[in-house]
């Protein structure tokens, strides 16, 4: 949840992003339906980070957790309890307060879904995406190995490359310890992503529990 103080900065974001003055809402309407717009944006949150908000990390790494120009996504690796999964959650805080929808999608789960699908071969994308203005797919690597899954994989990564699709990846692997995990798959999804990702390695979180100023090197 939310504290109060939170609760005010998200408020007048959602002030300016949606032209309140524009609306004729008294304060009382707007905030009913501004934070309304702002839940369904936001999607649901695991109990664990629902504590994670944008102002979790500050905006110098904000803008560095932004994809350059000639990238659609981000890739972020670092150990078990860097703080991962919880720099998505707070990209995804970041992009609902724009009125845009980012996704957060566990690999293993992802995999387990398209398995017991009726149609193994559907594209993996397909199964997925769902109007989502980013797509992140959290732990790619640690989903359990075999040519399957190599398969799969590759076919996701392909078809974002293919179709120029924004996304995220976090994995406890370097894009080169992730090559040696996928068999006959394993470099051309490395290069795939390699490709179109900012790199990016997380440090992990300071003593008072908030994500470090510099949490975060670019590869």
């Amino acid at each position: 949840m939310l504290n109060e103080k939170a609760r005010e900065v998200l408020k007048e974001e959602l002030k300016n992003h949606y032209k309140y003055r524009e609306t004729g809402y008294t304060d009382e309407e707007f905030e009913k339906e501004a934070l309304e717009k702002y839940k369904s944006v936001l999607g649901p949150v695991p109990a664990r980070y629902k504590h994670i908000t944008k102002d979790s990390l500050s905006q110098e790494m904000h803008d560095k957790l932004m994809p350059g120009e000639d990238k659609n996504g981000l890739y972020i690796w670092g150990g078990v309890g860097s703080g991962k999964t919880a720099t998505l959650y707070s990209i995804k805080d970041r992009f609902a307060r724009a009125g845009k929808r980012f996704r957060v999608i566990n690999m293993t789960e992802l995999l387990y879904e398209i398995k017991n699908s009726f149609n193994q071969e559907a594209p993996p994308l397909d199964i997925v995406e769902e109007g989502a203005y980013y797509t992140a797919f959290d732990d790619l690597g640690t989903e359990k190995d075999s040519e399957w899954a190599g398969e799969q994989v590759y076919r996701l990564v392909n078809s974002i490359y293919e179709n120029k699709k924004n996304f995220a990846f976090t994995s406890n692997f370097s894009l080169k310890e992730l090559a040696g995990r996928y068999g006959d798959h394993g470099d051309r999804i490395a290069s795939r992503i390699a490709e179109m990702a900012e790199v990016i390695e997380v440090k992990g979180t300071d003593r008072t529990g908030h994500f470090k100023r510099t949490p975060i090197r670019l590869s």
